[in-house]
């Protein structure tokens, strides 16, 4: 039966590529791999060859399968002695009975050698060029910051640095080299003495099965092989062992080793497990954590730390043993290590709360910087404790009023006046579900809309007083009513927007056009299609919760447009990719519409359905309810912050009743009033962290801060009585009157225009209750704060040269943070 062996002679793509693969530190032997590679391609033609010429002289032979007629040569060297009876070769007929005999062992003992060349160069040109098990090298890891540095969690794949064989640290070789490969240094690329003992325990003893691949061995398989268990691979994991220590050293070896292992948690190489695990570079590592370290190579899915600190820590006590059993460990340092084991500083990857945030921010990284190939680290606008609080209030009321309401789900959306997400809630539980509420999901917003139809009317020449009629409506075939029933007949705008009277929104919104509504919508922000159809001014458009935030906070500032971001600085390393700038607003005074829609926003939560929201500060927004309550919604703005709160289902089932002035306006209230205080307490840090000059027009005279105050208390102490109670008409930001008592507050400059309205919406209808101070001033409070500390907090005005020193370091808080006439002053 005739066999063929063809061996297919191709480029060796995988010895040119072997050197690149393996990173070599240094080009000094270029030359010599590259005649390596050329002696290999001869030599895999020269088998190729010999293989073909073989076949030939075998078919030349006929019947007899003898490629060198070795029985013809013996023939030669001897002749055979002839019978003299027969006159025949006495040996004739048994050289018949051996030739074919001894032509077949020869035979065969040749096609054995083809076949033994032929297999390996079939293993040398089928190992693959793009094999290996270690990290993508497209990926990249990302370290998720909040805005006070401290870490949210982490995404995608740690690089960290490859590090040089000197830069990892001894402690660590020695670990490895202990528990994985201990004549390491004493061997070969291959270990017969590690081979044969395992065999002997494998097959004689019948203990499971266990390896005796070298380092070099693993090595080989990490970088270019798969890792299936059969002989093909073997024999090219030998092959490729054998060629890496021919060209490198042990240490070398060993280097490249940890730096392609896997160590668990998505960290490839020994610099990215350190960070991983414990928040430091592995040129750092101590006994304790190299022991852990070491340990996880065996099984970095099942020994991870962050899921099986018992078992890791288990087997970093073996990893300890084996170092003393090798000598490269005291016995003394191993029982301080397990007595002081390794602490962990793991980042969570799907962390319940921040979640949310962290997946957008991880969205913004890729669309500012794309897909880097090195670890990164992101800084985000979150605020930790907010972040918390609003996780902490959300479940609260899920737990509590949501039971009896049927509310499943709730989402919240926090911004500063610059756009930045102070904090983000996409639903009552990450683990259980990532569908983030607050910037993917788009349900319709019911009166929450109004905002654009009244905002338009204003810009189109109404203003607060207007007049307008609720009345029965019809337009086509649709006909809205109230949401109470009745109607009111003629009442000002302001008062219709404060109850959210349906019929004066679509009538205005037949007035002033709903292709106007539609662009006075998308010009503050909302970018889903919005239906021109007549019931649109009653908010039947689907809009997510952060476009109608957005929309609210641009209304809230003095900007013409707010963008709400999350991610404020990029890095690699000492290298920063993107840095955001600070946003100021223009010097520009705010249109005459958006003051006056502040003016019905602030009315909607003194008298109107967001009473529940109400505070001591400042505030006004809108509440929404779509029908059958199957949405609620209330977004407002406080002096530093909009906010904006949706309570509803997934299934889009009906709430027990539920409307945007109760639960979401309960919701936001309790966390905008703990909310103000942490951002007041970050204002106070930083003006502490920074010396802010007042300006000459508030002081001609440095001020003595400590000794006016004390001036100020004893001239206060002197007179306690004569207090003035009452409604307060103002005159500028440091004067108004109370009964026609003029009152001037103590360390605040008189300033005019855009703060004085701002002050008398704040001030209308709230008592005042003001105290003699120094000389012929006041200190006034409302609602139990005291006014001045208000003002200047929020850059109504700024301080006189002798105010006290709780009033200039309200004043510095302000500029600090830019607010009010400190925004446009650099």
């Amino acid at each position: 039966m005739a066999v063929s062996l063809a061996i297919n002679v191709q480029p060796c793509r995988w010895i040119r590529r072997l050197p690149d693969q393996l990173e070599p530190e240094s080009h000094e032997s270029a030359v010599d791999r590259l005649i390596d590679a050329a002696w290999l391609e001869r030599m895999a033609a020269w088998l190729s060859a010999t293989g073909r010429r073989l076949w030939e002289r075998r078919r030349s032979l006929g019947p007899v399968v003898l490629p060198v007629p070795i029985v013809s040569v013996w023939r030669r060297l001897r002749p055979a002695p002839i019978n003299p009876r027969t006159g025949s070769s006495v040996e004739l007929n048994a050289a018949r009975r051996l030739v074919p005999r001894r032509a077949h062992v020869a035979t065969a003992a040749v096609v054995l050698l083809i076949l033994v060349f032929g297999y390996l160069a079939d293993c040398v040109f089928e190992i693959p060029t793009d094999g290996g098990v270690s990290g993508d090298a497209t990926g990249s890891g990302v370290l998720v910051q909040a805005a006070d540095g401290s870490e949210l969690a982490t995404r995608g794949t740690p690089r960290g640095e490859k590090l040089t064989a000197d830069e990892i640290p001894q402690v660590l070789k020695t670990a490895i080299v202990a528990i994985e490969d201990r004549r390491f240094f004493s061997h070969g690329a291959l270990d017969p003495h590690g081979m044969a003992r395992a065999i002997f325990r494998d097959v004689l003893r019948g203990r499971g099965k266990e390896g005796a691949s070298t380092l070099t061995q693993q090595l080989a398989r990490l970088t270019l092989l798969s890792p299936d268990r059969t002989l093909k691979r073997k024999v090219q994991e030998a092959m490729i062992a054998l060629w890496l220590e021919h060209h490198l050293s042990k240490q070398e070896i060993l280097g490249r080793y940890l730096n392609a292992a896997y160590f668990g948690a998505g960290a490839y190489g020994v610099d990215a497990a350190a960070q991983r695990y414990f928040g430091k570079s592995a040129r750092d590592l101590t006994l304790p954590e190299a022991a852990m370290m070491a340990g996880l190579v065996r099984a970095p899915s099942q020994l991870a730390p962050h899921r099986n600190l018992e078992a890791a820590q288990t087997r970093a006590t073996l990893v300890l043993r084996a170092m003393v059993e090798t000598g490269v460990a005291s016995q003394a340092d191993a029982d301080a290590a397990r007595a002081h084991p390794a602490t962990l500083k793991v980042l969570p990857e799907t962390p319940s709360g921040s979640g949310y945030a962290v997946d957008v921010a991880a969205g913004d990284i890729k669309a500012l910087v794309g897909n880097a190939a090195v670890d990164v680290t992101a800084s985000t606008t979150i605020v930790p404790a907010m972040q918390e609080l609003a996780e902490r209030v959300i479940d609260r009321y899920l737990e509590g009023e949501g039971v009896r309401k049927n509310i499943g789900q709730a989402a919240l959306v926090a911004l500063g006046p610059d756009g930045a997400i102070l904090a983000m809630v996409g639903g009552r539980d990450y683990d259980d579900s990532g569908f983030n509420r607050a910037t993917m999901a788009k349900r319709q917003v019911g009166s929450l809309f109004k905002l654009f139809v009244y905002l338009t009317a204003l810009r189109q020449g109404a203003t607060p007083d207007t007049t307008v009629v609720d009345q029965p409506v019809e337009i086509g075939d649709w006909q809205p009513h109230n949401f109470e029933k009745g109607y009111r007949g003629a009442i000002p705008l302001h008062l219709a927007f404060a109850h959210s009277l349906n019929t004066v929104a679509a009538q205005l919104g037949q007035k002033v056009g709903i292709p106007t509504v539609i662009k006075t919508a998308h010009e503050l922000g909302v970018t889903s299609d919005l239906p021109n159809v007549p019931s649109l001014a009653l908010g039947t458009a689907g809009i997510s919760l952060m476009e109608m935030t957005r929309a609210y906070a641009t209304v809230a500032s003095d900007q013409d447009s707010v963008e709400p971001f999350l991610v404020r600085r990029i890095a690699s390393g000492d290298k920063v990719l993107f840095n955001r700038p600070q946003q100021y607003a223009g010097d520009t005074e705010p249109d005459a519409a958006k003051l006056a829609m502040r003016e019905l926003l602030s009315d909607v939560v003194r008298e109107g359905t967001g009473r529940a929201a109400q505070l001591a500060v400042p505030t006004g927004g809108k509440t929404g309810t779509t029908q059958d309550f199957r949405d609620a919604w209330f977004i407002g703005s406080g002096p530093d912050i909009t906010v904006g709160v949706w309570t509803g289902n997934d299934d889009n089932s009906p709430m027990n009743g539920v409307t945007g002035g109760d639960v979401p306006a309960k919701i936001w209230h309790d966390f905008v009033a703990d909310a103000e205080k942490i951002l007041g307490a970050r204002r106070t840090a930083a003006a502490k962290k920074s010396v802010v000059a007042v300006p000459a027009a508030a002081s001609k005279t440095a001020p003595a801060p400590i000794v006016e105050a004390a001036a100020e208390t004893k001239d206060a102490d002197r007179d306690k009585t004569g207090a003035i109670t009452g409604d307060a008409d103002v005159t500028d930001t440091a004067s108004f009157d109370i009964d026609g008592r003029p009152i001037r507050l103590q360390g605040v400059a008189p300033v005019t225009g855009r703060p004085v309205r701002s002050l008398a919406r704040y001030l209308r209808r709230r008592e005042v209750v003001c105290t003699p101070a120094a000389g012929a001033t006041y200190r006034c409070t409302v609602d139990g704060d005291d006014l001045a500390t208000t003002i200047l907090t929020n850059g109504g005005s700024p301080a006189t040269d002798d105010a006290p020193a709780d009033l200039l370091a309200a004043q510095q808080g302000a500029q600090a943070a830019r607010r009010g006439i400190w925004r446009r002053r650099r």
